[in-house]
């Protein structure tokens, strides 16, 4: 009899333990339904604004004398950059290995670093896109294998030796199979359409000549991976317990810059291609909001700490995290070759750079 009771004893304990660390599946909404439904109009305006800018400044830049345009187009353009960087380290992948090391997951989980190995994965994996993607794509469109690349995605700059030295840009094109000089002089024409301005007083800009179709993948690669972040902070805002007031204003500002840096890459699709801009801002400006919708409509019955959701989060951020990590770090290499000869110029933009990178860590301390 008495080991019977000890057994039992020892059953209560575990059970009591088991509770203790299980991932709670209640929902922690508290009310606050006016303001829930007031931040799903907030954020999609912030959210457009954010991504927007980026494309409305672009189509004035060269238009306009009006330097101011300038300045806000580079100034999106890097913030956007540090942005990108800060939101893979801190909004991503800081929040995913605390899912996926949460007390109330065992076994396997609390054993090794899965979020970090996903993130790895997932930055492996884009490169391995990345080759496959500009083989076919180079193979298709029939580039001669004596050109070679730069920017995003390893696409094709078909522009004349010439033209770049004009512009202070040093190249090492192999030697043009007769008859491409003139392929690669009609390109030239379409130069300044391409160009990203720059601050630089002497006009000299370096120039990103990136085929459509890579670009596009690029940019659908890049915004793959901040919906996702953005689904789930959506469903989290609209369930959210006593964090909802901090949450909702921090959130405003969040995919404002947010957008910024995704409309920025938006922008490097060219203007010919101005339906795809518009349709990938809308995408991202509905992504957060509807997302809000969606939880505020099941904010009785979801919770965003159980545990699938915890694990499901956890997955889907190291992902985000890696793409985005990815990006970041390409963009920063591309930076390397821009505003030549201006030390000046890099320098602003490296501190631009920076600014964007510690608004949004900074912005991680709440969200």
């Amino acid at each position: 009899m008495e080991n019977i009771i000890s057994l039992s004893k020892r059953h209560v304990i575990r059970d009591s333990d088991d509770d203790s660390d299980a991932c709670p599946s209640a929902s922690e909404y508290n009310g606050h339904l006016n303001l829930r439904i007031l931040s799903i109009f907030m954020i999609l305006i912030s959210s457009a604004i954010g991504i927007y800018l980026p494309i409305i400044t672009s189509y004035y830049r060269k238009s306009a004398n009006n330097p101011v345009v300038k300045i806000v187009f580079f100034i999106a353009r890097y913030f956007g950059q540090g942005v990108i960087f800060a939101t893979a380290f801190i909004h991503l992948l800081q929040p995913a290995n605390e899912s996926l090391t949460a007390a109330c997951l065992t076994g396997a989980w609390q054993e090794y670093p899965f979020a970090f190995a996903i993130c790895m994965g997932a930055s492996f994996g884009i490169y391995l896109l990345e080759i496959v993607t500009r083989y076919y794509l180079e193979k298709l469109t029939g580039v001669d294998e004596g050109m070679h690349g730069h920017g995003h995605m390893g696409s094709v700059e078909l522009v004349e030796k010439n033209h770049l030295e004009h512009h202070g840009v040093q190249t090492h094109m192999c030697e043009k199979a007769d008859g491409a000089a003139q392929d690669a002089k009609q390109d030239t024409d379409s130069v300044e359409n391409t160009d990203t301005d720059t601050l630089d007083d002497s006009g000299f800009e370096v120039k990103k000549h990136l085929s459509y179709e890579n670009q596009l993948l690029s940019v659908c690669i890049l915004e793959f991976g901040i919906i996702f972040h953005s689904v789930f902070v959506g469903l989290t805002l609209g369930v959210v317990g006593d964090e909802f007031k901090t949450l909702f204003c921090v959130l405003v500002f969040h995919q404002m810059f947010e957008g910024a840096a995704c409309g920025t890459r938006i922008v490097e699709l060219g203007r010919s291609h101005i339906t795809a801009q518009l349709l990938f801002g809308l995408l991202y400006s509905l992504t957060t909001p509807v997302s809000i919708a969606i939880g505020v409509g099941v904010r009785h019955s979801l919770s965003m700490s159980s545990m699938k959701a915890t694990i499901v989060s956890g997955c889907f951020d190291s992902v985000s995290a890696g793409i985005l990590l990815y990006n970041a770090f390409e963009l920063l290499f591309m930076a390397f070759n821009e505003h030549k000869g201006n030390l000046k110029m890099k320098l602003v933009a490296y501190v631009t750079t920076c600014f964007g990178v510690g608004i949004m860590a900074l912005l991680g301390k709440w969200a």
